[in-house]
């Protein structure tokens, strides 16, 4: 029998874009982290760059329809932002030249306490958001597409029209998270809280649009156990395939490179 309690399908569907995104991050590693596809970069062209795209747009959207539902997001992005922090610390001690500042992890940890303090400061308002969230997701997407450069010092779309935006804004450590960043700033995974909110409410909004909706049964059911339990364990998922991924390619070096 479907399982009307939960949306199967999301499950899986943030399972398989968890599966692509370490997929992403092996290639990531093999090529800028160890070094060993010298000659040759696996990045170096459109495909790569549009992949990671819409990998991390797609997981953050899913992610914000399932906050939504959450029914306690406030003490889940709080944890969320907590085990960030702590990959922040073993990555500044182990890895200091992949040293990540503000990554994806800090983001969705970020917009969850954010979405947790709407909901808690709007109770008595929810009908207002409710009865315009088409609008809203529409409002989110155009304002992705607009912001999606400000980390290249411009707002627009790129061959019709753009707007420079001042120097004055790319300042310092909190103007980078932000998503203005300076020129000193580095991180190995770097998701700035502008244009990537955008993406994350317009997921919020898109389950508030859809709240009375019914759902075609196969959204309830199981397709695929290996995505769907992905999709469920996705955090512990994220934070383990980093430290495999390094012990995948290290087993590989000793028995391979150094013959």
């Amino acid at each position: 029998m479907a399982d009307r309690k939960r949306v199967i399908i999301l499950d899986e569907a943030r399972g398989f874009f968890v599966i692509c995104m370490i997929i992403y991050h092996f290639l990531y590693s093999y090529q800028y982290v160890f070094n060993l596809n010298e000659g040759y970069s696996l990045f170096d062209n459109s495909f790569m760059k549009y992949f990671q795209i819409f990998i991390s747009s797609s997981f953050i959207f899913i992610s914000g329809i399932s906050s939504w539902k959450s029914k306690d997001i406030m003490k889940r992005g709080i944890r969320l932002f907590a085990v960030a922090l702590i990959i922040s610390t073993v990555t500044f001690i182990v890895i200091p030249d992949e040293f990540i500042v503000f990554g994806i992890l800090h983001f969705l940890g970020f917009s969850m306490i954010t979405l947790g303090l709407i909901k808690r400061h709007m109770a008595g308002n929810l009908n207002i958001i409710y009865k315009n969230s088409a609008i809203i997701v529409l409002l989110c997407l155009f304002l992705l597409i607009i912001c999606y450069n400000v980390k290249s010092g411009y707002i627009g779309i790129e061959g019709l029209y753009t707007v420079n935006l001042p120097e004055s804004l790319y300042r310092n450590i909190f103007t980078s998270l932000l998503g203005f960043p300076d020129e000193s700033f580095r991180s190995a995974d770097y998701f700035p809280l502008i244009p990537h909110i955008f993406m994350f409410y317009a997921g919020v909004f898109s389950d508030i649009m859809l709240k009375d909706k019914k759902l075609p049964d196969e959204a309830y059911r199981r397709h695929n156990r290996l995505l769907e339990s992905a999709g469920r364990n996705s955090l512990t998922v994220y934070i383990l395939h980093q430290p495999i991924i390094f012990i995948f390619i290290y087993t590989y070096i000793i028995l391979f490179k150094n013959l």
